[in-house]
């Protein structure tokens, strides 16, 4: 009988000085990826942004925004090569985790309309469709709608 040999998983801060580490994975999982000025532009006090390395390498990262008592989740990314594997679960947790320690009441983030595992992340997390934003992605057909998906944190 053989022993499974556990792979070490960080999740850490992201640094503006890495961001165009992220871009191949970026650029590898979104049709319509967002530029690295794009991506460079979310990092201040208010971003919380992290990155996932297996056995060293990155793997995927968020970006999430905190307002008040509120926090948006703006981007989040696994390689496609990993995607299935719990990877992206892992981070969105870390994501609720972060929303957590600040105390965060309300959460938010837009998905595509057809992307159908992230749906099944999110409403297996509490997360509800709250509306839809209208032609929000481009797409191959010209656009896509997004989801606009909410959740409540309630602390005792």
């Amino acid at each position: 009988m053989t022993s499974a040999v556990k792979k070490t998983i960080e999740i850490t801060p992201l640094l503006l000085e890495e961001v165009d580490l992220i871009m191949p994975i970026e650029n590898s999982c979104h049709a319509y990826p967002s530029s690295l000025k794009n991506l460079s532009s979310s990092f201040s006090k208010r971003y919380y942004n992290f990155k996932m390395t297996l056995e060293g390498k990155l793997i995927g990262f968020y970006m999430a925004e905190l307002v008040l008592d509120e926090m948006t989740l703006h981007n989040i990314c696994v390689s496609p090569s990993l995607q299935g594997k719990g990877y992206g679960k892992k981070l969105f947790e870390h994501f609720l985790d972060s929303a957590r320690a600040h105390k965060v009441v309300q959460l938010w983030l837009e998905v595509r309309e057809s992307n159908a595992p992230a749906i099944a992340l999110y409403q297996n997390s509490g997360f509800d469709v709250a509306g839809t934003r209208r032609d929000y992605y481009p797409s191959a057909k010209g656009r896509e709608d997004a989801l606009l998906m909410g959740s409540m944190l309630f602390y005792d």
